[in-house]
């Protein structure tokens, strides 16, 4: 049903990187960099689909465009080191397990959170805003937190919900929230 990659791929700026109905994988040579640009193991998507597990290895991954979890599925970041970095927008339908790890949107045009979502951080640089589309929580574990770097977080008609010790860092005059 599946198979391994002996070298690492070098992905078009159209390319999608599929875990279709694997049970526990861990990503290995399919996927190895970060970047913002799709290129040598930097997807320019990635859809975990038909119940596909999915687990981080150490290691910061990037994404140069789209992160879908399709319903049943789950992505499970690395407890020990490795950050998600998304240029693109983030559609979770499934699970998505942060692991105390950060979450970077640092895409270039405007960015969107679709599904109910909790991060533990949570880290917006991108000066073209991210939108949110669902209601998304930062979690309540030690120095949890929602950082401003570079633009807004427009909330439209959807919560953020901070939970107990999580805080809102980096805010500005240019770097904040906004709601309706």
């Amino acid at each position: 049903p599946f198979g391994f990659v002996g070298n690492t791929p070098v992905y078009g700026n159209a390319s999608t990187l599929e875990y279709n109905n694997v049970s526990s994988f861990t990503v290995g040579n399919e996927w190895t960099a970060n970047s913002t640009t799709a290129g040598a193991g930097v997807p320019q998507n990635v859809s975990l689909v038909n119940n596909a597990s999915i687990n981080m290895p150490t290691g910061n991954r990037g994404i140069a465009g789209n992160l879908t979890i399709a319903s049943g599925s789950t992505l499970i970041l690395n407890g020990s080191n490795g950050d998600l970095y998304i240029a693109g927008n983030c559609n979770n339908g499934g699970t998505f397990n942060p692991n105390s790890r950060a979450v970077f949107f640092n895409g270039s045009t405007n960015q969107t959170i679709t599904g109910t979502t909790a991060f533990d951080y949570l880290f917006i640089d991108n000066a073209s805003n991210v939108t949110l589309a669902s209601s998304i929580s930062i979690n309540n574990n030690t120095n949890s937190k929602i950082d401003f770097i570079n633009g807004k977080l427009i909330l439209g008609a959807n919560n953020l919900t901070l939970d107990g010790n999580a805080y809102v860092a980096g805010a500005s005059a240019s770097r904040y929230m906004v709601t309706n």
